[in-house]
């Protein structure tokens, strides 16, 4: 089986959002997450309206995975040949305290309990984009390419799963940040931990 290779990356920062390098989007100093986040939504021009009842973490995995899930490379790859690996440090802890905050008060709302969970990101891309493949969401004390690169190849050579989503996607307390990669079997370099953490600690 041949290793890996980065065929896509995209970035999300609360300065701006980059696809492959090339920065699409520069966010205002004078917006709060969410506003930056629906600037984001607006600015990539893609209709899904249930984007506007996610939590922050939700609507950021969206928006990091939208540049990636190409038609085109849909079309190469049956809906369940896809996986989907993601992770952060503070799981789902933004909804968690809402949710905690609400209930303490006597008025817990349906609406926020449901991204109580980190593993719903996954879910709202794979609604969205009509994936069927292996998933899994991780808690780590800080980025861990070694490990998603073991799990991805390790789909890659014992399920159905032929390209995979992986990466970083982290909301909490009004900051974000986000660095996919789809990893593909190609004629190119095999995607390496070193690279995957330059692409995430550099700014462009």
């Amino acid at each position: 089986m041949k290793p890996l290779q980065i065929s896509s990356w995209s970035k999300i920062t609360n300065h701006g959002m980059w696809h492959n390098g090339e920065l699409l989007i520069s966010f205002s100093e004078s917006e709060n997450a969410h506003e930056r986040l629906k600037s984001a939504y607006t600015k990539l021009g893609f209709a899904y309206p249930k984007f506007f009842k996610m939590d922050g973490l939700c609507k950021l995995a969206l928006l990091g995975s939208e540049t990636l899930l190409t038609p085109e490379l849909k079309s190469k790859y049956a809906d369940d040949e896809i996986a989907i690996l993601l992770s952060n440090s503070h799981s789902s802890l933004q909804s968690d305290s809402e949710h905690y905050q609400k209930f303490s008060n006597g008025t817990a709302s349906p609406a926020i309990f449901v991204y109580t969970l980190p593993n719903i990101a996954i879910g709202e891309i794979c609604i969205r984009h009509k994936l069927l493949g292996e998933s899994n969401f991780y808690i780590f004390e800080s980025f861990a390419p070694e490990a998603l690169l073991e799990q991805a190849q390790l789909l890659i050579n014992t399920t159905a799963t032929r390209a995979c989503l992986t990466g970083w996607v982290e909301f909490y307390k009004d900051t974000f940040e986000a660095v996919f990669f789809l990893l593909e079997n190609q004629d190119d370099e095999p995607a390496s931990t070193k690279l995957m953490h330059t692409i995430k600690d550099t700014t462009n």
